[in-house]
């Protein structure tokens, strides 16, 4: 119990001392010490902390800095933990309409593109919380069927219980997909002013064409270590040195 104790206040001074810390880094970009603010800012990300307002300023503070490219990279990463935060999606278009790139994304079908919104609806910590509440609401009812004496009640409980069963199995696809997508798919912004897309992974190939500053692309292969074959939302691909783009 003592030590269980000793965590809790473990814990609750960690909150206290980041939460100081977003609290100084606010007071410093109020003041337009936007540089200060960034370096606070990051301090909490070094330790971990998470949260929309986080990103969302600090995206705001490298936009007032004129550095679009980390401007954009913040609210996408941002968006990774919380992907339906309204502040950091408003923004994300705003500056997606101030990159060079005009890309016009491949048509996705309804059932992709409604499918790719409910999956985005929640970030997977979330997701996997609501799986948690279903699989636990499932045991129970399987031990309501299963204690149950009266045959009435039974074919209640087993009935609810297929339903939950059901929605928990889904939720769990839901989970894994998520996952899938985090852990295997990667993206990057281009943080150079102008990139050239090689047609193979050498500065000697063909360049294909040119991508800006801020523009997002899929990695989808490395080579040697210093080139990337990259993807962009038009299906277009290519071949680009690594340190051009930093992974999201």
């Amino acid at each position: 119990m003592r030590h269980f104790l000793f965590f809790i206040l473990v814990i609750n001074l960690s909150f206290s001392q980041q939460n100081d810390v977003f609290v100084g880094a606010n007071e410093k970009y109020n003041s337009l010490d936007f540089v200060g603010a960034i370096e606070k800012y990051n301090e909490l990300l070094i330790g971990r902390f998470h949260s929309p307002e986080l990103y969302f300023n600090l995206g705001n503070a490298y936009y007032k800095l004129d550095s679009l490219a980390q401007s954009i990279y913040y609210y996408e990463k941002g968006l990774k933990y919380f992907p339906n935060d309204s502040g950091l999606i408003q923004n994300l278009e705003y500056l997606n309409n101030l990159t060079i790139d005009d890309i016009e994304s491949l048509p996705e079908d309804i059932v992709s593109k409604q499918f790719n919104y409910f999956l985005n609806y929640f970030s997977l910590n979330t997701w996997s919380i609501i799986t948690i509440i279903t699989t636990i609401i499932s045991c129970v009812l399987f031990l309501l069927y299963f204690l149950s004496k009266s045959s009435k009640y039974k074919r209640t409980y087993f009935t609810i219980f297929i339903l939950s069963f059901a929605l928990t199995s889904s939720l769990l696809f839901i989970n894994l997909k998520i996952y899938y997508v985090q852990t295997t798919l990667e993206f990057g912004i281009v943080f150079e002013e102008v990139v050239e897309v090689n047609f193979e992974p050498n500065d000697k190939s063909e360049v294909l064409f040119e991508i800006h500053e801020g523009t997002k692309v899929e990695v989808i292969e490395n080579f040697d270590m210093d080139w990337l074959k990259i993807k962009l939302s038009n299906g277009q691909t290519g071949w680009i040195i690594k340190n051009q783009i930093k992974i999201i």
